[in-house]
Order: structure tokens, then sequence, then C-alpha cells
């Protein structure tokens, strides 16, 4: 019987924290039920063993890639598929940073003369895509929520999914590939942890059950953040805003979306041939009713445009924020120098 490799490409943004959580937590019912979870060595991850991803592997290859070599997995993928047949597994799943890209598509191609590769891909609607996309560290970067969208609508030419899933077209065929939207209505169990779980063959219901993630930043306190870009070393920088909220400290409750009505129809509207390129060639037999509509909602201003939030604060707020993120930093120093954890 051929070993299926269940290949989860991970687009970010869009639920892959979530199944790598889930995944973690998991592993070990995932082996009782004969399934194998890649490690960083591209191994199998052992029953009782910390689960690791072969990133770094990926990374290196990719950059090598990049660099005008020609690579593969060929030989990683050949050992991995020896490990599975001696554990008698029926599947293993492969995930890692990286596999989001034309390039990582071309480098797994390899991977079909060892197994029978099934890809796992989700998205997200546009307009919750972008704001999560600033959300995760753009704001960072100085730019507001609205501006970052405006950018982002002229510079997506082709799409944000499609121009990735097409590689994998190319190469594994569409028959090949499960991609789902990251909507209850068409999700296995209503929920993303369960739908992937189904995915690769085991019991939705059984998918483990993670701790709710604890309230974070507000949007009004990102806004007031990328004021002064210059408390982060990068989008990846989150020593500050770990530190915020680890202290709890948030601008109030969240007033519910960011975007306005006009601007989220905007986003949907500059997608709208590649939502119906991902509906027509994977999503078919799907009832979606609504899926890129804009609902009514109540009370949705940019929150650039809140002066009592933002305007009125955030001067005062980041120079706090400043005076904090040096104290912890002299803290730090002083407890390394003691030889203090």
């Amino acid at each position: 019987m051929t070993t299926t490799l269940y290949i989860y490409v991970g687009h970010e943004n869009c639920g892959s924290g979530l199944i790598r959580q889930t995944l973690a937590a998991g592993h070990g019912a995932l082996m009782s039920a004969g399934i194998g979870l890649c490690s960083a060595a591209f191994s199998v991850v052992g029953k009782k063993a910390g689960v690791t991803f072969p990133d770094a592997l990926i990374a290196d290859k990719l950059g090598a890639q990049q660099a005008g070599k020609k690579m593969d997995l060929a030989a990683e993928f050949q050992a991995l598929h020896a490990k599975a047949e001696a554990l008698k597994l029926k599947a293993v799943i492969l995930t890692g940073e990286g596999l989001n890209t034309p390039a990582a598509a071309d480098m797994l191609a390899a991977a079909k003369s060892y197994f029978d590769c099934k890809i796992i891909y989700y998205f997200a609607r546009q307009d919750d895509w972008l704001v999560e996309s600033w959300r995760r560290g753009a704001f960072k970067t100085g730019v507001g929520l609205h501006t970052y969208v405006q950018e982002q609508l002229s510079a997506a030419d082709k799409g944000i999914y499609q121009g990735v899933l097409s590689a994998y077209i190319g190469v594994f065929g569409a028959e090949h590939m499960r991609v789902r939207l990251t909507w209850p209505k068409v999700l296995e169990g209503g929920h993303i942890a369960a739908d992937f779980w189904s995915a690769v063959g085991a019991e939705a219901t059984l998918a483990p059950e993670l701790p709710t993630e604890e309230a974070g930043l507000t949007d009004e306190l990102r806004s007031a953040l990328k004021e002064s870009p210059y408390l982060f070393d990068g989008t990846n920088d989150s020593e500050l805003t770990d530190f915020i909220t680890s202290m709890h400290v948030t601008s109030g409750s969240a007033r519910g979306y960011p975007l306005d009505d006009d601007t989220r129809r905007e986003i949907m509207e500059r997608f709208k041939a590649e939502n119906h390129w991902i509906k027509h060639t994977f999503l078919k037999d799907f009832a979606m009713p609504g899926w890129n509509s804009v609902p009514k909602r109540q009370g949705a201003e940019p929150i650039e445009n809140d002066p009592v939030t933002v305007a009125g604060v955030t001067e005062a707020l980041n120079l706090n924020l400043m005076l904090l993120k040096e104290l912890r930093e002299d803290i730090s120093k002083i407890k390394k120098n003691m030889g203090l954890k």
C-alpha cells in the first residue's frame, strides 16, 4: 500500500499557526492512528518526542534555489518514506514555513516518486487577510491599516493566492488538492482544526481542544503604535507587543471590524476574478452563497478617524511605551551582568 504524504501549504494569516498548535498537541494521537508528522530532520516525530517542523531545512533549500541552484528534496523524501514504511504508517504530514511559494511547489515535486501526495490549503477572504496581515506585523513599519490596504491593492497583480495555487496545480494536479475557505460553513466540524484533522484521515471530533486565545492588542492600539515604528526592529519583533499583552495593557474593548463597508467592497471587487477562479477550480460542489458579500455593519468607522482613541493619546502612549521598553532592556542587561535569569 502506498504511503500518503499530506502536504499542508500553510498560507500565512489563514490559520497556519492554529494548525501547527493542533499538530503539536495531537501528534501522539495521530501516530496511534497510523499518521506520522515530518520532523525538522525530515524524519518522523516520535510519539512521545517534542514536535519540530522542517522550517530551517526548507528555508535553506529555498534560499539556495533562489540563488540559482537547482534544488529538490529527493534524498530527504526517500529517507522519510523508508522511515514511514519501517513504522508501518499509512500517512505522513509535512508542513513548514515557506511552502506557500511557487518555488516550494517545484522543490516538492520529488515527493511524487515516493508518496501518494495530497495538498491541503486554506485561504481567507482577502479583506480578512489584509486586516490580519496588518495586525500581525505591518503596523510595526509605521503604516496605518487603510494605507496598507491601498498599497496592497495596488501591488497585488494576480491576487493573493492564485500564484501559489497555480504552481501546486502544475506539479501535483488540482485533483490532488483540497482547498477550503476558512469559513465555518464549508469546514468539517465548523472549525479549521477539526477540518484539518478530517482532511488527513483522522476523525474530526478527535482533534485536540486548544485553549482559547487570550485577547491581544486592539486595532486602536496597533494604530497608535504604528506612529512610532522605531519601537520595533522589524515586523517579526514581538518583544514590545508581548510585553504589553503580558501586562494586559490595551486601549479598551474591541470595537468590531476595523474596515468600513466601502473599503471592504473595494477589496472584494478587486479580488473578484481570483475568487471566481478558486471557486471554479476547487469548490464547484460547494454551495457558498454570500461568501464574497460584505454584510452591512453598524459603527464600522476607520480606526484612524477616531480622535479620542488614537489621535488624543498616541503621543503620550508611545512616549511611555518607549520608556517601558528602554527600562526593560536596562533591567535585562543588569540581570545578565549579575548572572540572573
